[in-house]
């Protein structure tokens, strides 16, 4: 199996989000995380991203739905339907609603082993819709 990382500016990211994952035709898959500018923060988005993978994978939960359940959360989200803050991972109705929770728990770890204070570290990942 053939993974790559990379950080991408906000601009070039798929939809409007700060990580990202797909398969290539040839099989390998690619993780892109949207740049927070601090190397810590980028590398937990990441982490967040390869743990909601695998335990995607693991359920069985395709990589298609969950872009497509994504997608389908930003249009609605123009439309007013969702926050500007909500995570479409966090919905109800998510199909790896459970995968996507477990993913930010580990991010919450990261962050207090860190010294990082969570809130300070989501203020700075939501800056990127901000920013734009």
């Amino acid at each position: 199996m053939k993974i790559t990382a990379e950080v991408l500016p906000y601009e070039k990211m798929r939809y409007e989000t700060a990580g990202d994952y797909f398969m290539k035709p040839d099989g390998s898959w690619v993780f892109q995380v949207a740049d927070t500018g601090n190397e810590a923060s980028n590398i937990m988005i990441l982490i967040h991203e390869l743990v909601e993978w695998f335990l995607t994978q693991q359920k069985g939960i395709t990589e298609e739905s969950i872009t497509a359940f994504d997608e389908k959360f930003e249009e609605e989200r123009e439309r007013g339907l969702h926050g500007e803050d909500d995570e479409p991972g966090d919905a109800l109705d998510a199909p790896y609603r459970d995968e996507h929770c477990i993913a930010t728990a580990v991010e919450r770890i990261l962050c207090g082993h860190l010294g990082i204070p969570w809130q300070k570290y989501d203020e700075d990942v939501m800056s990127l819709w901000s920013d734009k």
